[in-house]
């Protein structure tokens, strides 16, 4: 990015037109107090702005459009005279390791008996859930076959970089998967996160938390009855030290591999599974006690044993 220079950015906005919006009235002020960080940031913002409203001068540019173009913008990180380490920096190196605490998963199946083209054929949104509980080696199977290690390899300057079930890029992998427990057999209710290289749960809080998610979510009251309610969470910090601004891009990437492996190793054990979109950012980030900005929640999933009868589907 331009604004990642050394050059001081002024921000200053001329005060015709801005005084018709009580909203921006103070905006000048505003950005005259934001710290220099801010203020490069928005200096790209603006000139992703003027970019999509020169190359669009018969139509007014969208936020999603300016958006894009901030990202379009941002390869020029990469091209830089600053020379940028390949090492992973120290404080993220726990990120590789087994969780400590952490409570082992008992052993997943050694297969799933469906091919993948029946799989593929048989995927769907299922919104609808028995009453039978999930069981752990449920749980287990499915944690390790749509998001856990498979494998090591050197990288970053360490001998031993996990590889997991789904493309990351870099190999970061910026998901985190939380399990919210309503119905397994023998996990306490609660609020949990799975380390993947440990294959193993850490329990955040207790409690029975369906109606915290009700609260956060909107059109979606079917996840009350869901046996779990797999949580996507993105940790910007495992890959931004490397992609920069790019990285929030490429690590939605990562979510819908995450998403749809869910899905399929799902659909292989006969479990039903839906995937959430619709919640309040603000609300689910501070239920779930992460600060909304480096880690954040993406996505919700419910999963469980499908019921008899099917009261709403979506493809």
């Amino acid at each position: 990015m331009t604004a990642t220079s050394g050059t001081p950015v002024n921000l200053t906005l001329s005060p015709v037109g801005i005084n018709t919006d009580p909203d921006l009235a103070n905006a000048t002020d505003q950005l005259e107090q934001l710290p220099e960080p801010a203020r490069k940031a928005l200096y790209e913002v603006i000139q992703a702005a003027v970019d999509v409203s020169t190359a669009r001068r018969d139509k007014d540019a969208t936020l999603a459009e300016v958006i894009q173009q901030v990202f379009v913008r941002s390869v020029a990180e990469f091209f830089t005279t600053q020379r940028q380490s390949t090492q992973m920096p120290p404080e993220l190196v726990h990120n590789i390791l087994p969780a400590p605490g952490a409570t082992a998963l008992p052993a997943p199946a050694e297969t799933l008996e469906i091919g993948l083209g029946d799989v593929l054929d048989s995927r769907k949104s299922s919104r609808n859930f028995s009453n039978r509980p999930l069981s752990q080696t449920e749980l287990s199977t499915l944690l390790h076959y749509a998001a856990g290690k498979r494998g090591v390899e050197a990288g970053y300057g360490i001998k031993d970089v996990p590889l997991f079930r789904y493309p990351s890029i870099g190999g970061l992998n910026s998901i985190q998967v939380g399990i919210i427990v309503n119905r397994v057999d023998g996990l306490e209710k609660g609020f949990y996160v799975y380390d993947p290289v440990g294959h193993a749960l850490t329990l955040k809080d207790r409690g029975d938390m369906r109606l915290a998610i009700q609260e956060v979510t909107f059109e979606s009251e079917w996840l009350f009855h869901a046996p779990i309610v797999l949580v996507l969470m993105h940790d910007e910090n495992k890959v931004s030290w490397k992609y920069k601004t790019r990285g929030y891009r490429f690590s939605h990437v990562d979510l819908g591999a995450v998403m749809q492996n869910i899905y399929l190793v799902a659909t292989g054990q006969n479990l039903g599974c839906c995937a959430v979109a619709g919640f309040f950012d603000e609300g689910a980030n501070n239920f779930l006690q992460l600060d909304g900005v480096t880690k954040f929640v993406s996505l919700l999933m419910g999963v469980g044993p499908v019921g008899q009868i099917t009261f709403a589907e979506a493809e």
